[in-house]
């Protein structure tokens, strides 16, 4: 029994060891631990290159939606009151603003993980979580990072919700959108995060 109990016990803990130190999927390329904008560097190269593999794949790209409604998913975007433009930049503010941009990510990141390419996880599996290591990297450099709240669970209950029964675009347009707005956020948040790095 104690033999049974003791190989259990090392069995969990090994299982545990192996969760502990697995590699994030940016660890090979920029280390275990990068800073922040060669994070946001390395993720806007994925997924452009994720994003060209949609077009080709799925002909999105060429597509005139202008005659589609508009929908309400709250995908995050980078307004010009942001704090994070030249004309407004507020170093405290920015950070703030890109880490709660990139954490409410979060949804609409395992979606399409889940379902862009569910055959092949490998092209997709790194969004949700090197987008949270950026979020959190930024949330460190506040002066007062427990200040920031974390996102409600209802909130993502519902986009999880909103996403599952949204009729407005075909599950394939409400796809490419999400992409398209994450690289144009990433694309704001870099430029951003250069001037943070300089502030």
């Amino acid at each position: 029994m104690n033999v049974l109990l003791c190989t259990a016990t090392a069995a969990i803990l090994f299982i545990m060891a192996e969760a502990q130190t697995a590699s994030m999927p940016f660890e090979k390329e920029l280390g275990a631990t990068p800073e922040a904008l060669p994070l946001a560097t390395w993720l806007i190269k994925k997924t452009t290159k994720l994003y060209k593999t949609l077009c080709n794949l799925r002909g999105t790209c060429d597509t005139d939606w202008s005659h589609l409604p508009q929908e309400h998913l709250l995908i995050p975007e980078i307004h010009n009151d942001s704090k994070c433009y030249p004309s407004t930049f507020e170093k405290e503010g920015c950070l703030e603003f890109l880490a709660e941009g990139l954490f409410s990510f979060r949804i609409f990141l395992e979606y399409l993980q889940e379902t862009l390419f569910p055959k092949k996880p490998e092209l997709t599996q790194y969004l949700w979580p090197a987008t949270e290591f950026l979020a959190n990297n930024l949330k460190s450099q506040l002066k007062n990072p427990e200040s920031m709240q974390p996102i409600p669970d209802a909130i993502d209950d519902d986009l999880v919700h909103k996403i599952a029964m949204y009729t407005g675009w075909t599950p394939a347009i409400l796809r490419h959108t999400i992409l398209r707005r994450y690289l144009k956020f990433m694309d704001t948040a870099a430029s951003a995060i250069r001037s943070i790095n300089t502030s």
